[in-house]
């Protein structure tokens, strides 16, 4: 991924701090475990926006913070999963038919 690339022109053993917003974050813990993995550079941090259901077990010793706002539209969609599926099949069949 490109984050991996331009993390990896970091001088070997930094210490990288990842943020995210939405699929950003979600992004971020995937390149935060396969840093971890890899173990060449340390993760300080990894900080989501808009970011929901981060596992922080795929990042241990990792501080994770998740910042969301009720009012974000994630965790709307997210509490309204029922209702968008009804409405996506809906207008799927509708362009489909």
């Amino acid at each position: 991924s490109r984050v991996l690339e331009v993390i990896r022109s970091l001088p070997e053993g930094s210490l990288v701090h990842l943020v995210g917003h939405s699929q950003g974050g979600h992004a971020i813990q995937i390149v935060g475990a396969q840093l971890i993995k890899e173990g060449v550079y340390s993760v300080g941090s990894c900080t989501g926006f808009g970011t929901y259901r981060l596992d922080s077990a795929s990042l241990p010793g990792v501080p994770v913070k998740i910042y969301n706002s009720f009012t974000d539209p994630v965790a709307w969609v997210d509490r309204s999963r029922d209702v968008l599926v009804a409405g996506s099949v809906a207008a799927m069949w509708t362009s489909i038919g």
